[in-house]
């Protein structure tokens, strides 16, 4: 099970996300090259949010458990000022013009 990962201008990467959840955050965070401290989550094609980095005590401990598979997700970044996304202006474009 495969799922391709968009981020920055144009850049995507398909991850397999059959691996312990930690190391699959840490490698989307290198590929996008969060600054330490960063907070990331998903954003699946429908809208739905993937949180990576809840701090629950319950949380799931493989990647897969949260990811549909053969999904094309964007990589977002929480801001500083609370749940800020940042997405491309493509991205915002292309999501638009499916829900028309």
């Amino acid at each position: 099970m495969f799922i391709t990962v968009m981020f920055g201008a144009g850049c995507r990467e398909l991850v397999n996300p059959w691996c312990n959840l930690l190391n699959f955050t840490v490698h989307l965070k290198q590929k996008a090259r969060v600054p330490p401290g960063g907070t990331i989550a998903l954003l699946a094609e429908d809208g739905h949010l993937v949180k990576l980095e809840e701090e629950t005590t319950q949380a799931p401990s493989m990647a897969c458990s949260l990811i549909q598979e053969q999904v094309t997700y964007v990589l977002v970044q929480k801001g500083k000022m609370g749940p800020l996304l940042t997405m491309s202006h493509s991205w915002t474009t292309w999501m638009t013009s499916i829900q028309s």
